[in-house]
């Protein structure tokens, strides 16, 4: 991160990094100060300011990890992973699936394989590869708000969740975003 902000406090960090449209770098302070399940939370509540831009099989993804980020057992995560295996790591609800199953509750070696925990912090890298991939990939329309307008949304859901207030508080521009997209 570019800005002095060994100093502050992260409520601070959080409000510097915003204030100075540091996106990127707040998406990743975020993803790694979120506990696991709000992290991941996090990346569904951005990607979902993409709607009606994901392929069906990108969906079944998003829908995945939304599913553990509600109910984060053992099913709803090896669904994510083979939703993420299907999507491949090519866009953001791909990576997000990624994350729920590197979320290290559960191994991820192959089945009849030693169990292996994930490395620490893993499902976070994901998380930042979700919401960051999902801020170009795929392009946007001409008539869409774009990139700067997804990375302020990210920014504002970041906050509401870190203060503790429900993402539903920040507004959604979906009807902008979604103009030039045809049905898939």
């Amino acid at each position: 991160m570019g800005l002095a902000l060994d100093d502050l406090a992260p409520s601070e960090t959080i409000q510097r990094l915003h204030n100075d449209q540091q996106y990127s770098d707040l998406v990743q302070f975020l993803c790694f100060a979120f506990p696991i399940r709000d992290s991941i939370w996090y990346g569904v509540q951005c990607l979902d300011f993409r709607q009606g831009h994901w392929t069906p099989a990108e969906e079944q993804a998003l829908e995945a990890a939304r599913m553990w980020a509600w109910d984060p057992g053992e099913i709803h995560r090896i669904r994510a992973q083979k939703t993420a295996a299907r999507v491949g790591l090519r866009s953001g609800p791909g990576w997000l699936a990624q994350a729920v199953f590197w979320n290290g509750s559960g191994s991820i070696s192959e089945p009849g394989e030693e169990a292996l925990a994930p490395p620490a912090y893993l499902y976070a890298h994901a998380v930042v590869a979700a919401i960051n991939s999902a801020a170009v990939i795929p392009p946007w329309p001409p008539s869409a708000l774009g990139k700067e307008a997804y990375y302020g949304h990210a920014g504002d859901v970041g906050i509401a969740l870190a203060h503790g207030q429900s993402a539903s508080a920040v507004g959604h521009h979906n009807e902008k975003i979604n103009d030039g997209v045809e049905d898939k």
